[in-house]
């Protein structure tokens, strides 16, 4: 049977042409991954399903029981294995509903590489139990997806997420995840050589005379709106620098007699990711930031990694009057040097209200941040996400 059959019968038609190659030029594809010896063997050295273990080899089974898809999926994994990350994240997947072995079916590529991973995070210098502590994101994204899901599955979120841990683009330290991922931005981190102090200019962009980028729901009259107007000369950066999530209207000069760039787009950095549940106390952060930066710059010589990083609603200025000043979350948005950067008006829902997808009047109210957020949300007021770099810890 030719692949473009098996995934016909699997309910799509469109597929990278290299998926065709590795079918036909494999003489037997490896299904081991499948094998639920091999599951619990995984589970009890790196306990990475925990109590998803039943469910995991239970949707293993299944797949192994459907020939088409267990090939199907043998063929992504080699797949997954040969490409790039961004190649490996759009790989289609089945479209029909065969009940537990299509809700978890993309955990199971991830699964046959996992092997690769480890021997990637052995080869960065990652002792065994650091190694435990990568792995960790197979059981957390195993409970994310149930708790969007309302079952047990795997998203394409999380499918995602992990392929950065297969690929070992990210990893955890102290109360984050630190990710290598290349600035987009457009702005310029600059440095006084004298007293230490940072400044962030914006080099592209139209801003709303208050500040946003103009465009951003809540902000889109042009009345006073002004663009970034960026220079560089041989003498000096010149331009808006930003401050707590907001453009400047005034222009600045920063010589380059007493200013030395640090960062700009296309660069490297490390970008802070925060994990449910994290240590947001000024020591922890303080210890994990430094302990990221550490091995990111000892352990991945190939980057050549510039500051760290944050893009998120969490650092947003806006989450200040959200959660009062005394908030470890607002704490921790203020180690950021903060600009603003394109929003939909609804950055953070999906965390905030994970799995809700009715009318905003219904929204839960379990917490402090979601009664406040919904409150927002019913005035006609947004939330946004900032950029920043943590430059002082």
């Amino acid at each position: 049977m030719k692949l473009k059959e098996i995934a016909k019968e699997l309910g799509f038609l469109e597929y990278p042409e290299q998926l065709d190659e590795i079918y036909e030029s494999k003489k037997e594809l490896d299904f081991s991954f499948l094998d639920g010896a091999r599951l619990a063997e995984y589970d009890e050295k790196y306990n990475i399903f925990r109590e998803h273990l039943d469910t995991v080899i239970a949707a293993a089974k299944e797949i192994s029981a459907n020939r088409a898809l267990s090939t199907y999926i043998a063929t992504v994994s080699e797949y997954v294995r040969a490409s790039t990350i961004k190649e490996a994240s759009a790989v289609p997947f089945p479209t029909v509903d065969l009940g537990l072995s299509t809700d978890m079916m993309r955990l199971f590529p991830l699964i046959a590489n996992f092997p690769d991973m480890l021997m990637r995070y052995e080869a960065h210098g990652f002792s065994y139990e650091e190694i435990k502590e990568q792995c960790t994101v197979f059981y957390n994204t195993l409970g994310l997806s149930k708790a969007v899901l309302g079952k047990s599955g795997y998203t394409r979120v999380y499918f995602g997420w992990t392929l950065l841990f297969i690929y070992t683009k990210i990893f955890n330290y102290g109360s984050f995840n630190f990710e290598f991922i290349t600035l987009t931005s457009r702005v310029i981190l600059l440095k006084n050589k004298n007293t230490g102090k940072h400044a962030v200019m914006m080099t592209e962009r139209d801003f709303h005379r208050d500040g946003r980028v103009l465009g951003t729901p809540g902000f889109c009259d042009e009345e006073g709106a002004f663009s970034a107007d960026f220079v560089e000369t041989d003498e000096a950066y010149i331009g808006h620098t930003a401050c707590d999530s907001l453009a400047s209207r005034e222009i600045t000069t920063l010589k380059k007699s007493e200013w030395e760039y640090v960062a700009k787009r296309g660069d490297c950095v490390l970008s802070v990711h925060i994990p449910r549940g994290s240590d947001l106390s000024p020591e922890a952060i303080k210890k994990s930031y430094e302990g990221g930066m550490k091995i990111a710059r000892e352990r991945f010589t190939e980057y050549d990694v510039k500051c760290l990083y944050c893009g998120s609603w969490l650092i947003d200025a806006q989450i200040e009057e959200l959660l009062g000043k005394e908030s470890k979350i607002v704490g921790f948005a203020k180690t950021f040097l903060r600009y603003p950067i394109s929003s939909d008006g609804r950055n953070g829902f999906n965390f905030i209200f994970m799995g809700y997808s009715g009318p905003d009047a219904d929204l839960p109210e379990d917490t402090s941040l979601q009664r406040k957020v919904k409150a927002l949300y019913l005035n006609g007021g947004y939330t946004h996400p900032s950029g920043g770099f943590a430059v002082e810890y």
